[in-house]
């Protein structure tokens, strides 16, 4: 199925050329047939980056198994787009058979957004592959609001780790730079419904150079013309600074695809 979705979204680049910038998606739960599937995105039909999710049928994406694929994309210099994963059939309590009032999606994946987020940086994805770029989605989901919880629960004894747990071979290294730095060097989307706020907050947490311009939409036509004057003012108010704007509407991304 990645396969067909990846050729038949080559096709379609191929009869607009000039308008789409692809990217790829792999099965995460085969990682055999997924490097296989990643390797032909990115060499064989030059795509930009590969999306993949923030667990594989609810595995940890920290696991030795998804690291040759870090690598890959580390060595391609081509960057990875993390996006939240958590159905609404994944109940939220005990003795519920699903997700009530939407929360698995409205609640739910912010929290697999920073969930996988921690693990990466546990993992010492960035001490191990400092050249790969992760971009996650929706503002940074919950970092930039808990920045503050984060930094300082790692940093008090009774919870501090700092030291990483090397995916190759499972032994334990020591982190060489606080954790809320790690946090950082991730990228992420404006996608936010236009939220101010939550622009504002992934402004000033990951800095104008790792911010994206990205409305999360259209999910049709109409949702999509309505959402993105939104994020438009959205990002003008949030951000005061013309040249941060530039970066923010297409430099930065520009400069990770080059």
């Amino acid at each position: 199925l990645a396969r067909l979705a990846n050729d038949s979204l080559a096709e379609m680049i191929a009869d607009y050329p000039g308008r789409f910038l692809p990217v790829g998606t792999i099965a995460m739960d085969d990682m055999e047939s997924g490097l296989t599937e990643a390797e032909h995105c990115l060499q064989d039909l030059g795509m930009l980056g590969i999306q993949i999710y923030s667990n594989a049928r609810g595995r940890a994406i920290d696991h030795p198994e998804f690291f040759p694929l870090y690598a890959m994309a580390a060595e391609a210099g081509k960057p990875l787009w993390l996006h939240p994963a958590r159905a609404l059939s994944r109940a939220d309590y005990v003795d519920e058979p699903s997700s009530y009032h939407s929360m698995a999606f409205v609640l739910g994946w912010p929290y697999e957004t920073t969930q996988a987020m921690t693990r990466l940086v546990f993992a010492g994805i960035f001490e191990q592959l400092p050249e790969l770029k992760i971009i996650v989605h929706h503002a940074g989901a919950m970092v930039p609001l808990l920045a503050r919880r984060i930094e300082t629960a790692y940093n008090q004894e009774h919870t501090a780790d700092h030291t990483y747990t090397i995916m190759t071979t499972g032994e334990k290294a020591p982190l060489q730079r606080p954790v809320i730095d790690y946090f950082r060097m991730f990228y992420t989307d404006t996608a936010s419904h236009g939220s101010v706020m939550a622009i504002r907050g992934a402004y000033e947490f990951f800095g104008p150079e790792h911010l994206l311009f990205g409305t999360d939409s259209p999910f049709d036509f109409q949702c999509g013309r309505e959402l993105t004057p939104i994020h438009l003012n959205a990002i003008a108010s949030a951000v005061a600074s013309p040249k941060d704007r530039e970066l923010i509407f297409g430099g930065n991304l520009q400069r990770l695809l080059a």
